[in-house]
């Protein structure tokens, strides 16, 4: 614990030395531009104010006070005797104002930076409203207490008055617009320790610099060029450099802005004014510290919506690898399912039929052998029921495996007997309209077609209670439509319970999506319909 204050008191310290000598100093920097005597018209200490106030923490704030009370307290001495009052206004209220400015800046936005435009007005609205207060109170004060004390009040609110207070405030614009935004580009690039910003920050002020000394060098040979030129050349610079880095561009060209209009008016060869230059550089600093934040939140929002858009399609592919794994784990299944139904079809079409034809000659022995009634009916019972069973096997053949489709083909196949009977039986009328040619057709495909035309047929039989079942095939230009649909009652497509029950639907979709087909189900009280695309 005894570290640590010893720690914070020599930081205060510290602080406080250091930003009092350099209030101090950087007060006689601009002082020979006065437009008011004994006031510096780029009043670079109200920067460094306001941006001490904005960037250190709020436990040192009390250093930053006693530095600058401590600066003008020397600069007071050095000008001609005050009264105690006097002396009071000039140091203590600038250092309050702008401690109350800053603090409701950081209550409002946490920190001093140039992320988005209203964070940028609202540091530009509190350091513009700090100045015309101070300079309010300092020029009043003067009246009362200072230089024009003797002049009484009648300056109070006159034109002189008014004309001190917009001069002062001015100079703590001016000051405030090189300062903070070049304290706080500072700031950022520290903390940007990366490769690439230092890089992409370097080439920036590299370029910046460059632009500088060109200027320069052609002020120096070039004097005679009229300052308006200069500042129009200068305005396209700053809004281009806005334009291309953002705020950071902003700040080192309204720096750049600066050094180029202030040598301009020195080696113009007439006298230009320095309020106007003053009011010329406070607007375009501003116009272009409001662009430059706007580019770079409109870049940065486009880096993030890259970004959104850079992991959306990561998960897309992904999502795209799963479906396709699932595609091709439900492909394999059926696959496996339709292996295993056909080597049970044919070994029950080989041991059951053999076994029913042997059983069927046995019978035709007995039956010349025997004259006894009794056995003869017990033969036409072993008949019958042979005959049963060899039926039962043969439909069982066919669900597990439809031979049909090998016999006759897929179209013979949807339009055979078993399909008219099955649906006849239900009092369903079956409707079918083939067109295409499906030889070409992998074998998968066409089971697959079959299966879903029966599993449809058996939906239609159980729930569907319609009078009429159609079913349309068509292969055109390699692609495959099935549309299957019936007169029924229909059913509610978003009642998850009732599509739970019926599970051949599952199978269905299933089927085609193992063949990275399109599956779309409808349904309503006059029918259901079922479109399948492979």
């Amino acid at each position: 614990m005894q570290s640590l204050s010893t720690k914070y008191i020599t930081n205060f310290s510290l602080i406080s030395i250091a930003y009092g000598m350099l209030w101090y100093f950087t007060w006689f920097l601009p002082v020979n531009f006065a437009v008011v005597n004994n006031s510096a018209s780029w009043f670079l200490p109200a920067g460094f104010r306001f941006a001490a106030f904005l960037m250190l923490p709020r436990r040192y704030w009390l250093a930053i006070i006693l530095g600058e009370w401590t600066a003008i307290k020397l600069l007071n001495d050095l000008k001609d005797p005050m009264t105690l009052f006097a002396e009071f206004v000039s140091i203590a209220p600038p250092a309050l104002i702008y401690l109350t400015a800053a603090h409701i800046h950081l209550k409002l936005y946490g920190k001093a930076a140039f992320n988005n435009v209203k964070q940028t007005i609202s540091l530009l609205f509190f350091g513009f409203s700090a100045a015309i207060l101070t300079a309010t109170v300092l020029v009043t004060s003067m009246i009362y207490h200072g230089k024009y004390a003797s002049s009484g009040t009648e300056m109070l609110i006159s034109e002189m008055h008014l004309a001190n207070i917009f001069a002062f405030a001015l100079g703590d614009i001016v000051g405030m617009l090189l300062i903070v935004p070049s304290i706080i580009l500072i700031s950022d690039l520290i903390k940007k320790r990366t490769t690439i910003d230092i890089c992409i920050n370097f080439k920036m002020l590299i370029q910046f610099f460059s632009i500088a000394m060109i200027g320069i060098l052609l002020l120096s040979n070039l004097h005679q060029i009229p300052l308006y030129y200069i500042q129009m050349i200068v305005v396209m610079l700053v809004i281009t450099c806005s334009y291309k880095y953002g705020w950071q561009g902003a700040v080192v060209s309204v720096f750049t802005m600066c050094i180029v209009i202030v040598l301009a008016a020195l080696l113009a060869d007439t006298q230009s004014s320095m309020i106007e230059n003053q009011v010329y550089l406070i607007t375009i600093a501003v116009i272009a510290l409001i662009l430059g934040t706007s580019i770079s939140q409109q870049n940065q929002l486009t880096h993030q919506l890259l970004e959104q858009n850079l992991t959306l399609e990561t998960l897309n592919i992904g999502l795209n690898e799963e479906v396709k794994k699932n595609q091709q784990l439900a492909a394999k299944v059926i696959s496996i399912q339709e292996s295993e139904r056909k080597k049970i079809s044919t070994e029950l079409h080989d041991d059951i039929g053999q076994n029913i034809t042997a059983i069927n000659t046995e019978v035709k022995i007995i039956e010349r052998l025997s004259t006894n009634q009794m056995v003869e009916a017990s033969i036409s019972n072993i008949k019958q029921l042979t005959s049963t069973i060899y039926s039962t096997a043969h439909h069982l053949m066919s669900m597990l495996r439809p031979r049909v489709i090998d016999e006759l083909g897929l179209e013979k196949a949807l339009d055979s007997s078993q399909f008219h009977q099955l649906l006849n039986k239900a009092g369903i009328n079956y409707h079918v309209d083939i067109h295409g040619e499906f030889e070409s057709l992998d074998d998968v495909v066409k089971i697959a077609i079959y299966r879903i035309a029966q599993e449809s047929a058996t939906n239609a039989i159980k729930h569907s209670q319609a009078g009429n079942f159609y079913l349309d095939l068509s292969l055109e230009n390699q692609l495959l439509t099935l549309r299957i649909k019936d007169d029924g009652i229909g059913f509610d497509t978003t009642d998850k319970d009732k599509l739970k029950g019926r599970f051949g639907l599952l199978g269905i979709e299933e089927r085609v999506l193992s063949l990275q087909g399109q599956f779309e189900l409808n349904s309503s009280d006059i029918g259901s319909e079922i479109i399948v695309k492979i």
